[in-house]
């Protein structure tokens, strides 16, 4: 560890955005817009998609539920949860606790 080194971090002009942007990278907290973000195209992505095909009730898969058994619905929803996409994608890492 070089002390002169961290002497120099600290007195830097830009010290304070530095400590301003680990603690969003930390936190999470740029994570947590960009999800959010993300989710509200996704959303606006599937309103759109139901507009123009009214028949389909899934647009990124393209699905019609209606024409699955519930057997296949039930493999269906299994197959889903094996998905990354369905896991929380939070860093848990630096969550402060309430």
């Amino acid at each position: 560890m070089d002390n002169a080194l961290l002497c120099e971090l600290a007195a830097h002009p830009d010290f304070v955005k530095l400590m301003a942007d680990l603690e969003i990278y930390v936190n999470g907290t740029a994570g947590e817009q960009v999800q959010s973000a993300n989710a509200i195209v996704d959303t606006m992505s599937a309103t759109i998609m139901k507009q123009r095909n009214p028949g389909l009730i899934d647009p990124q898969l393209r699905l019609n539920y209606g024409k699955l058994s519930d057997k296949e619905k039930k493999w269906l929803k299994k197959i889903a949860e094996k998905s990354d996409l369905l896991k929380n994608p939070n860093p848990q890492r630096g969550q402060k606790r309430k």
